[in-house]
Formats: C-alpha cells, sequence, structure tokens
C-alpha cells in the first residue's frame, strides 16, 4: 500500500484554503447577516432585574430566566435560533418589556445560547418536550406561550401536545408547518450541507469555530471552550433536521384560544408573511397583527412590538 506524503509547506497550504473555505462559506454569511440585523438595534439598558435559574434535562443543564412579579399571569416566552443575551437585539429587552405586565419564563433553548446541546438529533416535538420537562417544577398556572422564529415552532408543538397546560399561543414571526421551500430555504439547506463537515474538520482552526457558534448559536465566548465548542457541533444537524428530515406538523386548528400572530410585513421569504394570512384564516378566532418590520422586528423595536401584543392579551 502506498501512502501519499505531503511535504510541511503541503499541510499548511491545505489548511490555509480550508481556512478560507470556512471563512467565506460559514463565518462571512453568518457575520454579514448577524451584523445586518444588530445594525438596526440601539443598545438598550435593561431596569427590571432577570434571574438566571439551571435545571436538567436528559442529563443536559439548560438555562432559563425569569422577571417581573410571580404573582401575575404567567408568560413562556422562547427566542429564536440564535438568540442573544444583551440587550442590543437580545431577548433581554423582550424579557423586561413583557415583565411589566407578567411574570415571564424565557428558557434557554438546548443547543442555544448557555444551554447544553443534544446529543441526538431533536425535532421541534423533542423540544416542546423538553420545555414541558423544564416547566412542570415551575408549577406556573396555565401561561400565554410566546415563540418568535424557531421559539413559535417550539411554541406550537407545545401548545398542541399539552393544550391543557396553555392559555394561549402567541407567535411572532414564527417557523410554520408547510414552510415554503423558496429561494431561501433552497440557500439555506445548501449552506446547512456544507456546514456539517467544516465544523466537524479537524483541518478548521478553532477560533473560526468559535466565531461562527458565537454567531449563528448564540453562545458566549466563555463556553466555547474545546469541549463546549465540540458539544455544540451537532446543532448544525439540528438545524438542517428540524427543517428537512422532520419539520414542523401542527394543527392550528388544534391550538388553545387566544392565536395571537404577530409578523413583520417585510419578512417575505424566512417565515412569510403570507403563510401567517393563511393561518388567520384557518383560525376565525385568531388575530392577526402586522407590524413594520422583518423577519427580526420583535428584538429591533421591543418597545414597540411587546405593548401590541400586551394590550391584546389584556384585552381578552
Amino acid at each position: 500500500m502506498k501512502f501519499i506524503h505531503f511535504p510541511k509547506s503541503g499541510w499548511k497550504k491545505i489548511l490555509l484554503v480550508v481556512s478560507l473555505m470556512t471563512l467565506l462559506l460559514i463565518v462571512l454569511p453568518v457575520f454579514a447577516v448577524t451584523g445586518f440585523v444588530l445594525a438596526k438595534c440601539p443598545h438598550r439598558e435593561i431596569s427590571i432585574p432577570i434571574q438566571t435559574h439551571t435545571t436538567t434535562i436528559e442529563d443536559l443543564t439548560v438555562y432559563y430566566r425569569t422577571a417581573g412579579d410571580p404573582t401575575k399571569k404567567s408568560v413562556v416566552f422562547l427566542h429564536g435560533w440564535g438568540g442573544r443575551l444583551d440587550g442590543r437585539c437580545g431577548t433581554d429587552a423582550v424579557i423586561a418589556e413583557l415583565a411589566k405586565d407578567f411574570f415571564v419564563v424565557a428558557p434557554e433553548h438546548p443547543g442555544l445560547i448557555r444551554s447544553e446541546a443534544p446529543t441526538k438529533l431533536w425535532s421541534y416535538e423533542e423540544y416542546a418536550n423538553a420545555l414541558h420537562t423544564l416547566l412542570m417544577p415551575l408549577k406556573l398556572q396555565k401561561p400565554i406561550v410566546m415563540g418568535q422564529s424557531f421559539g413559535g415552532g417550539i411554541a406550537a408543538a407545545y401548545a398542541v401536545q399539552y393544550p391543557e397546560n396553555v392559555v394561549g399561543v402567541v407567535l411572532v414571526d414564527a417557523v410554520m408547518t408547510n414552510r415554503r421551500y423558496n429561494w431561501y430555504m433552497r440557500t439555506k439547506h445548501t449552506w446547512d450541507a456544507l456546514s456539517v463537515p467544516i465544523m466537524e474538520s479537524k483541518l478548521v482552526p478553532a477560533f473560526l469555530k468559535r466565531v461562527a457558534a458565537n454567531l449563528w448559536l448564540g453562545t458566549p465566548f466563555s463556553l466555547l471552550d474545546g469541549q463546549g465548542l465540540q458539544r455544540t457541533a451537532i446543532m448544525w444537524k439540528i438545524d438542517k433536521y428540524k427543517d428537512v428530515e422532520k419539520p414542523l406538523d401542527v394543527d392550528y386548528t388544534k391550538l388553545p384560544a387566544p392565536l395571537i400572530l404577530v409578523w413583520g410585513e417585510s419578512d417575505t421569504f424566512t417565515t412569510p408573511l403570507a403563510r401567517a394570512k393563511e393561518i388567520h384564516a384557518q383560525v376565525p378566532t385568531s388575530h392577526l397583527i402586522i407590524v413594520p418590520g422583518s423577519h427580526t422586528v420583535l428584538y429591533q423595536k421591543p418597545d414597540k412590538i411587546v405593548p401590541l401584543i400586551t394590550s391584546k392579551l389584556l384585552a381578552l
């Protein structure tokens, strides 16, 4: 058997090529998208105290946060993929706005932000089951479940699986069933397919993987050491799995009322407004609120969007 031996300079060239491919295919696209979103978000000072807690779900350390008066009605807020902690386009400002009128519980989904990633592929239904495990010990009295994007998919799956535990559902620019296979989804699936081998490759420098994980998963750099970074690798597979192999499958007519749909009028390809209008037509008792903005309008304008949701909920 013959082996091909590369000179040291040859390995350096290969490493350089792989690093450049990682930059071009993974880091730079994520950096561009994240940068574009953050550029529209002013930094917000958070005045309401937000408490951090941890629990264990299937041997995973899962973080969640609470804010507001526990004697008030509860809202479970489920962030989207790549949710962040900070006050600039992060979940903090949304939680703080909701906490003015509700007691808020905000889980950090396994594999995102600070929570440990699953060791196997999870679907929306499995994330919903994990949410159920987290909420049961808290003994909330029929909370309102509110989710944005990926979190909206979890919210819908949870409300269908555990309708007796929910008093209402708010979906904000949420992932929905029968998602349109448009140019965005085709590009995303291609990107996911390329991401998995690159993020698993030992040739890719660890610092590039850390940057990608921080931007795409919202994981703080402090948790992206060797083992922490290794555990995030499966999330690139889950991102594809939840969209392609096991997409969300929910009958929206079975969601507990009230169902409130909040959509950015410019959200035409990530989670298209047209799909929200279809669901609104299918569920006559639902409420559709269309606001100026795009897919991430909730994080860009929490002081404008959350009061719209709150006023609707308090009026029902």
